[in-house]
């Protein structure tokens, strides 16, 4: 239900399977994590330089976010609600999303040398719907919400300090949220529905327009370039463009109906 990673390191979720790796020799999936406890599933995969992170579900009020390594460490951290959304950055930050009695708590930490127990910080009454990893001038995070489009900031690596946003992004909905160091200009982009929104400073500030003739489900930039799945209505395309327009003279492939992730692959 979950793919991610690029390049060689490919991960996939399994809502009750765990997490599958693609053993890079033989170029199969292997089985990397299964919990033999009773669980909910599994969600929010992301990649960092040296493993992957995502969240477990557990049998009443338990719920983790699970670190698993390359070479085959697991960390099982405890967190206080359902987590909403995770992402990774390029400094191998993580930055989790959960809500818990009405207010968004975000855990933030170094996913190559996690603590023992993760402390979280509310940087506001809100469900919190994204979570972004990037780099302005420094590590920096921005959560996102639907309700109001409540949107803040840190520039403290370590998420203790948050800051509203001066202009908030104008989505109805959410699709997904990502950073992209597009030709230096350190952008973070949130994409909902045929709309994007778009912040070059940091999460200040954010401008929101159109994004094309279709409704997204994925997007990601890798190699100067964007690339997603989007919908007409009827059929899934995969597009490409370097100017995030995705309009249709961009169309390279037409996708099965269950195709709702993009990631590149080496082959």
């Amino acid at each position: 239900m979950y793919i991610a990673g690029g390049g060689e390191a490919i991960g996939a979720l399994s809502l009750l399977g765990g997490l599958y790796v693609v053993n890079q020799s033989t170029k199969r999936w292997e089985l990397k994590y299964k919990d033999t406890a009773k669980t909910y599933g599994y969600a929010y995969l992301a990649r960092f330089s040296t493993g992957w992170v995502f969240y477990k579900g557990g049998v009443g009020n338990k719920k983790y976010v699970i670190i698993v390594y390359d070479n085959g460490t697991t960390k099982e951290l405890s967190v206080v609600s359902n987590v909403y959304s995770i992402s990774t950055g390029p400094y191998d930050y993580c930055c989790v999303g959960a809500s818990y009695q009405g207010g968004a708590r975000i855990y933030t930490f170094l996913a190559t040398s996690v603590p023992d127990s993760l402390t979280y910080y509310t940087p506001g009454m809100f469900t919190p719907d994204a979570v972004i990893q990037g780099a302005y001038a420094s590590p920096r995070g921005i959560v996102y919400s639907t309700t109001s489009n409540y949107t803040y900031f840190s520039a403290n690596p370590t998420g203790t300090q948050w800051t509203t946003a001066t202009t908030r992004p104008q989505l109805t909905a959410l699709t997904k949220g990502l950073y992209a160091n597009e030709a230096g200009t350190n952008t973070f982009m949130l994409i909902g529905n045929n709309m994007k929104s778009v912040s070059t400073d940091g999460g200040q500030n954010w401008t929101t327009s159109t994004l094309g003739a279709y409704s997204l489900t994925d997007l990601i930039y890798v190699d100067s370039n964007w690339y997603a799945i989007g919908s007409n209505g009827t059929k899934r395309l995969l597009l490409q463009n370097t100017a995030s327009t995705f309009d249709q003279s961009n169309k390279i492939l037409d996708l099965p109906d269950r195709s709702g992730q993009v990631i590149k692959i080496n082959v």
